[in-house]
């Protein structure tokens, strides 16, 4: 009883934090849906302009390009923002009970996870 009631107030203390994305969220949900499609935009777009755009893109040709050249620097913005959007976001706990939110924590997560990834790269 005492622990429902403690899980109960770290719930409320978690949602009256200012700019926490929660993960059941609407924001999250279309934030996610958006960045899915970013994602297939990079994976389909960055071959085919490599392939059969290279020679287009010189600088003696801008109006053939800056299109292009606007549309891959915004995805490359929404995938900053991405970073910090997950670095507000909360989580469950294990239990599955609790929406947690530390961004310390986040960030230790977020960094371990890099400096894994880049160790197995190597």
């Amino acid at each position: 009883m005492i622990s429902k009631a403690i899980a109960e107030r770290k719930t409320i203390e978690s949602q009256q934090r200012f700019c926490v994305v929660f993960p059941d969220g609407k924001f999250r949900m279309a934030w996610d849906i958006m960045m899915m499609h970013c994602l297939i935009f990079v994976a389909v777009f960055t071959p085919f302009q490599m392939s059969f755009l290279q020679d287009e893109h010189e600088l003696t040709m801008p109006p053939k390009w800056i299109f292009f050249f606007t549309l891959d620097r915004l995805v490359d913005f929404t995938f900053l923002f991405d970073i910090a959007i997950n670095f507000r976001s909360g989580w469950y706990e294990d239990d599955g009970s609790v929406i947690s939110f530390n961004q310390a924590v986040a960030a230790q997560a977020y960094l371990r996870l890099v400096i894994t990834n880049a160790y197995l790269r190597e």
